[in-house]
């Protein structure tokens, strides 16, 4: 088993959040824009390129925002399959260009959309612990913890 690195961009406006439209077995499902870290990439570089992937866009990266790690054993609802652990490094970002609405960077992305902040708790967002702290507008602390 080994340990993924990976970024997320928390991209917010007017109380919304723009996120990466996907689909599975149930679903719609939502996610930050985001993805694996590379190999000699810096963590910022990587949400960099993540964004211009998925979003079609380019962003200013403002700083680290969270940590969360997923660690798929200990989430037996998952759809991860066993032996899968990613440190997640999410960022806040600032756009520099519009997103693309209809753009697909991934085969499993249908799209991106901006989800009103308040709406996230009843959405299938994850992770879910963010969703809620970004709902009632509370702190988001430095570490999530092992949160899907």
């Amino acid at each position: 088993m080994t340990v993924r690195s990976s970024v997320q961009a928390l991209i917010l406006r007017e109380r919304h959040v723009l996120v990466v439209v996907k689909r599975d077995a149930q679903g719609e499902l939502y996610v930050l824009p985001g993805g694996g870290q590379e190999f000699g990439e810096t963590l910022e570089q990587a949400v960099a390129r993540e964004c211009r992937e998925e979003i079609g866009a380019r962003v200013r990266v403002e700083g680290l925002l969270t940590v969360r790690e997923f660690i798929s054993g200990h989430h037996p609802t998952s759809s991860e399959p066993p032996g899968v652990h990613v440190v997640n490094h999410v960022f806040a970002c600032t756009l520099l260009e519009e997103p693309r609405p209809g753009h697909a960077g991934d085969p499993d992305q249908e799209g991106v959309r901006w989800l009103p902040l308040e709406a996230l708790p009843r959405l299938r967002f994850f992770p879910r612990r963010l969703a809620e702290l970004l709902a009632r507008g509370l702190e988001i602390p430095s570490y999530l913890g092992d949160v899907n």
